[in-house]
């Protein structure tokens, strides 16, 4: 009843609060303490204003949750192999593993069939993934300096091609590549929301930490208006406004925070405050499209 009156109705947060119910033994301080832990590891996401398991972990979860058997030792070549294929969230071939760690394509392949025989690695032909988001943790465990890592993945990407938003922010973040992230940021943010709106909002909250850099100030608040949490985006806006003081920066922050105030109900006036705001800084100049939008949409609700 705990789990069910803090996360509400519905069928896989049933099973998961059933799930709870057995690993605590009924005892409402580990009930809390495992909801907190869900929380942490993307077990539980919040979507659209309501709780949800997140996709691909129910059936971990009513598996047991964790794998049996000794931590992979660290600098071995079974923690070569298996902490890139975990970092990359995604598969790699035998000869992209081989050429980042260094070890013959032969070394590479045997890690990767012992790994697999744990269960933790999947081998498909010459290409080779996590087993499950379990064992990628398992195994990103086991890595020895995760910024090279993140470095060497997001290389790899440039040379096959990949233009996958959510693994390119990733490894640029995981790598603290400030200068890919000043570069590229913005489009990946916006790139993420167009398939999901909750990954993108994580990731220009990852980036904002990595570089609070204005060029990602307006995507941000996009993307956190854009799942909710439009008082959240709001605030980021301002404090933006508060650390950067050059008056042609703040017509795309304002902009965008009146569109933030436009996604939320009745607050048509806070958004014309923002266009206010916004031609002031102007000074006399022609007013963007987006703010053009701004205003005729805010009237239109008015």
């Amino acid at each position: 009843e705990l789990v069910r009156g803090v996360l509400g109705a519905g069928t896989s947060l049933d099973v998961l609060a059933d799930k709870l119910h057995m690993l605590s033994g009924g005892l409402p301080g580990m009930v809390v303490e495992l909801l907190v832990s869900a929380c942490q590891a993307q077990v539980l996401v919040r979507r659209n204003q309501r709780w949800m398991v997140g996709t691909g972990w129910m059936e971990e979860l009513l598996a047991g949750g964790e794998l049996a058997g000794p931590p992979v030792p660290v600098h071995s070549d079974e923690a070569s192999v298996g902490g890139l294929v975990a970092l990359s969230r995604g598969p790699l071939s035998v000869a992209d593993v081989a050429r980042m760690t260094g070890l013959p394509a032969t070394r590479v392949a045997a890690a990767a069939h012992k790994l697999a025989r744990r269960r933790l690695l999947h081998v498909d032909g010459g290409r080779v993934r996590s087993a499950s988001r379990v064992a990628a943790r398992q195994l990103s465990a086991a890595v020895a300096d995760p910024i090279t890592a993140h470095g060497l993945l997001l290389a790899c990407l440039d040379d096959n091609g990949v233009t996958d938003p959510f693994r390119i922010a990733e490894h640029v973040v995981g790598a603290r590549d400030i200068g890919r992230a000043l570069e590229q940021g913005a489009a990946l943010i916006r790139a993420a929301g167009q398939v999901d709106r909750d990954a993108a909002a994580r990731i220009a909250n990852e980036l904002w930490e990595l570089v609070p850099a204005k060029a990602l100030i307006a995507p941000r608040i996009d993307a956190l208006a854009m799942v909710g949490e439009v008082e959240t985006a709001v605030a980021a806006g301002k404090e933006a406004l508060a650390i950067k003081a050059d008056p042609p920066d703040h017509v795309a922050v304002w902009t965008a925070i009146g569109h933030a105030w436009l996604r939320a109900d009745g607050q048509e006036a806070e958004a014309l405050a923002c266009v206010a705001e916004a031609k002031a800084a102007l000074g006399g100049m022609g007013a963007s499209l987006s703010l053009v939008q701004l205003e005729a949409q805010a009237l239109f609700k008015t």
